[in-house]
Formats: C-alpha cells, structure tokens, sequence
C-alpha cells in the first residue's frame, strides 16, 4: 500500500465542533461547516484489474480492505469503476440535507465522480457498505450509457415511477430513479423472483436500463466475471427477450399526441 494524502471538501460528524446550525443560506453553511482539509489514505490496486485502486482511511483495516476489494470484484463491470475511496468523514453536505429535508437522521453515505471514482462516507462502513457500492456503480453505469439515459429520463408519465428504495440525495437532485431501480434489480440477496417481477412491472424503464446494463455485463472477459455473472446475464436476457417486447407494444398503444417522446425511445429499444 502507498500513503496519500487528499485535497477535498468533507463535512463535520454530529457533535464534532460546535452545533451551530443558524445557517440561513447554503452559502452560510458553507463557510460555518464545510472543512478543506487532507485526509490520509492507503491506497492498493486490484491485481487482476490494476486501473481499480482501492483507497481506505486506515491501514491496519485489512478486512475492510479485503471486503472492498471483493464488493468490487462482484459488480457487474468493475471496469467502470476507478477508484473506491473509504473516508472516516461525513459528506460536506450531510447537515445541510438534514436541515433541507427535515430529516435529522438522514445519512449522506456514498457519491460518485466525474472521474469514476465512488466515495464511501462514515455512515457507510457497514453492513450495507456492498449496496452502497451497487448503487453508485448504476450512476457510472449511466454515465458511459448516454442515449439509454437520456430515453429513460424522457419516460415521464409514459409510465409513472416511485422509487422502490428512496436514498437521501434522490430527493436533493430531482427525478433520479435510474440508480435505486437498477440496484434493486442487481441487488443478489433478493428474493428469488424479485427482480422480475420488478422488470415486468416497469417495462419501459426496465428495458432501457435492461439495455445499457446487458451492453457491460456480455461484455465482460472471463476473467473478470464475479460471482454473480450468470445472474446478471439472465436478468439481461430475461429483459431482452420477455420485458423489452412489452415495452415495444406498450409504445405502439400510445396516444399519437405523444408521438415524438415515444419516437425517441423506440429508436433506443429498436437498436
């Protein structure tokens, strides 16, 4: 493992300086809570995948290390994911949220970035820690996968969509149910059966993201398909070859006044 040493943005934990929370602005609660500082971490590379580096907050953790290494392994293409760094810090906006959404218990536990790196925060270490990891996969999942995302935001009340399992910055970013969805799906400790059903529920979302999904998972060299390969490839299969029909006959039932959105999904399905 090598030191580094960070240059970011973190938040304070609950009861970590003082409590002041007369912040009216955003602006306010930057300047009274946000902290710049340089938080240490060691950082290792998978050897079968060395463009993954694993980053976590403290060295003589070699569990935790060893379980994100494996979480990694399990993902449906770790080849999406540079970096996943551990933090012992809260995220910079966690009391700000907290505030926002009148929810004094909510959690900021994970976030993505440009660069492909996943973020875990304090709150995320535990046993959840393999779903956080998940969850935030499908955002760099839809990052690479830009004209099914695009169709799946163009839905709309095409199909009406609640999310299944509400994270906290869903909320703070507006109409984002591509990442919860795709978790739900992939998630390997549901219920056998769960996923489909799901799918078939919503097939209209459940084929694009179906399609964009099934475009990494075939893709994927032997040696770096996890443990959970063959279920995510039958879930892709099972998309394609039972759900994405549906959807194509959902689409020819539409109301013409709804030919242009329902023109630009179709050509996604159709390709």
């Amino acid at each position: 493992m090598r030191e580094e040493r960070l240059a970011m943005i973190v938040g304070r934990h609950p009861g970590e300086g003082e409590e002041d929370e007369s912040f009216e602005t955003y602006d306010d609660y930057c300047y009274s809570e946000h902290v710049i500082g340089q938080p240490r971490v060691w950082v290792s590379e998978l050897p079968e995948l060395p463009s993954v580096q694993i980053a976590v907050h403290d060295r003589a953790d070699s569990q935790l290390s060893e379980r994100l290494a494996a979480a990694v392994r399990a993902l449906p293409d770790p080849r999406l994911v540079k970096r996943v760094t551990v933090l012992a810090k809260a995220h910079r906006d966690e009391r700000w949220l907290r505030r926002l959404l009148s929810r004094p218990e909510l959690t900021v536990d994970a976030e993505t970035t440009p660069l492909g790196e996943i973020i875990l925060y304090g709150s995320a270490h535990g046993a959840d820690l393999e779903h956080h990891l998940l969850h935030e996969w499908h955002y760099l999942l839809k990052k690479v996968s830009p004209r099914e995302s695009a169709a799946f935001d163009a839905i709309g009340d095409l199909e009406p969509f609640e999310l299944i399992e509400n994270r906290p910055l869903e909320a703070y970013r507006g109409d984002e149910t591509w990442s919860p969805f795709g978790e739900y799906l992939t998630a390997p400790d549901r219920e056998p059966g769960e996923p489909l059903i799901a799918a078939a529920a919503k097939p209209l979302h459940a084929s694009l993201w179906g399609k964009a999904f099934a475009a990494r998972v075939d893709s994927l060299p032997p040696e770096l398909q996890g443990p959970h390969h063959e279920f995510f490839a039958r879930l892709g299969r099972f998309i394609d070859g039972v759900v994405r029909p549906q959807a194509l006959a959902a689409l020819e039932d539409c109301d013409p006044d709804r030919a242009s959105q329902v023109r630009a999904i179709l050509e996604v399905l159709r390709t």
